[in-house]
């Protein structure tokens, strides 16, 4: 009986570790498969300039418009004395009868329309432009990176000058130089294996990789808050918002993408600091936040909003709980808590950024004070 009864319990056992190890799949691959559909959509989309779809629809349309309205002259001179309806329904079975006839021929006439649609946005070996002037203006300067390791044309008194800017003394260039040092270096490692890529056609692609690193960061993101169906949301959403896909399709070499980049990366770990109890697991994560503080600021010059935005959530919470302790006298240790994230996140935030950028962002910062 009692043998019965262990072979039963282990049974049980062993079942329920099944079925755990069979939800623990079901959830990775629903994960996954989440986080694929999401990316297919945000890329596909944004893949559009490189080839153009749209073109190819409109040269469609022309081309049958055209060959529909020679058989509707045709059919006007053969047959005059018809009424419209009658005149209507011979063109659509001429029409029908033409297409199946000259399928070859309409292809390729189809084909040709296309390829003369694009000519204007692509030079001669089929690749198409950069998108928009800021993104040559930047693409020179990643070139600059490429040639001689640094985005300005000349180092004049310890300071990189953009000499084709503000003739005849050049401009100074600013800290935020993280896209052009960031493509660079990547593009020199890239090309060790693609010895015949060229710099404007990964530069073309580039924002493909910015877009799927997004997505993937936002679909994690909010995976940890919601499950699989908010983290499909919150990226659909969000990625193919219409004032958002121009700012970050193929060819649209600029910072957009990183802007939103690293804010998320600043509050998702930061608010990964808050979650855990102890501080000695904590602290790290808060140097960690002021690092992605700092590379926003090598990326973009209005880097400081999401700086602001964490230390205004710490004040929030300190007036909070200030005023439970003034009433209860309770709450001690989280203001000690939230007192020691504020000024851990303020110093590496501060040092991260001078690491990276010097004190010039700083001083701007207090020059707009």
């Amino acid at each position: 009986m009692q043998s019965n009864f262990l072979n039963l319990s282990g049974t049980l056992a062993d079942l329920k570790l099944r079925c755990a190890n069979f939800l623990f799949r079901r959830k990775i691959v629903f994960l996954f498969f989440g986080l694929f559909v999401a990316l297919s959509f945000n890329l596909y989309f944004r893949l559009y300039p490189a080839y153009f779809p749209q073109l190819k629809t409109r040269a469609k349309q022309t081309v049958l418009q055209q060959a529909k309205q020679s058989v509707f002259e045709e059919v006007m001179r053969r047959f005059p004395q018809f009424y419209p309806i009658a005149k209507e329904r011979i063109v659509e079975n001429q029409f029908k009868l033409y297409l199946k006839a000259n399928s070859n021929s309409l292809k390729k006439s189809i084909n040709e329309l296309y390829k003369k649609m694009k000519e204007a946005y692509q030079d001669p070996s089929g690749q198409t432009y950069l998108m928009e002037l800021d993104c040559w203006h930047w693409a020179r300067y990643t070139e600059n990176v490429v040639e001689h390791g640094y985005p300005g044309d000349e180092i004049i008194g310890g300071r990189q000058f953009d000499t084709y800017m503000l003739s005849p003394l050049g401009m100074k260039l600013l800290w935020n130089k993280f896209l052009f040092y960031f493509s660079g270096y990547l593009y020199k490692i890239v090309h060790i294996f693609l010895k015949d890529l060229s710099l404007f056609t990964f530069l073309f692609y580039l924002p493909l990789f910015f877009m799927a690193i997004l997505t993937t960061v936002l679909y994690l993101f909010n995976y940890r808050l919601g499950g699989v169906v908010t983290a499909f949301i919150a990226t659909i959403v969000s990625g193919m918002a219409p004032i958002f896909i121009p700012r970050s399709c193929a060819g649209w070499f600029d910072t957009d993408i990183l802007n939103l980049l690293f804010p998320v990366l600043v509050i998702w770990t930061y608010l990964k600091s808050t979650i855990l109890p102890e501080w000695r697991r904590a602290w790290p994560w808060i140097i960690f936040s002021g690092f992605w503080v700092g590379v926003f600021c090598f990326t973009w010059i209005s880097w400081w909003f999401v700086f602001v935005l964490v230390i205004l959530y710490e004040v929030i919470w300190l007036v909070y709980l200030g005023i439970v302790y003034f009433l209860k006298g309770q709450e001690k240790d989280r203001i000690k808590r939230h007192l020691f994230s504020a000024g851990l996140f303020l110093a590496a935030s501060l040092i991260w950024v001078v690491v990276f950028c010097g004190l010039e962002p700083l001083e701007e910062l207090l020059r707009m004070l």
